[in-house]
């Protein structure tokens, strides 16, 4: 598997369990969880088209579900 597939794949992961807790956080987590989807849509669309691969979008995407992640835990306890 190369590298845009990978990304993609990862990508596509990150979306669709972006939806899937949609329904679980707190409606202050809302925007947040909006704004990291536009964001893996964007950097998945620049993939498909073949752009110059940057790691940049997808440490901002990690850092940013990392967060969201930490803040939904917590937010359950």
């Amino acid at each position: 598997m190369n590298e845009t597939d990978r990304a993609i794949k990862e990508l596509d992961r990150a979306a669709t369990s972006l939806k899937d807790v949609q329904t679980l956080v707190k409606p202050t987590l809302v925007l947040r969880l909006t704004t990291l989807s536009a964001e893996i849509t964007a950097a998945e669309m620049d993939e498909r088209k073949g752009d110059a691969f940057s790691a940049a979008p997808f440490e901002t995407i990690k850092t940013d579900l990392d967060h969201l992640i930490a803040v939904v835990r917590l937010s359950q306890t």
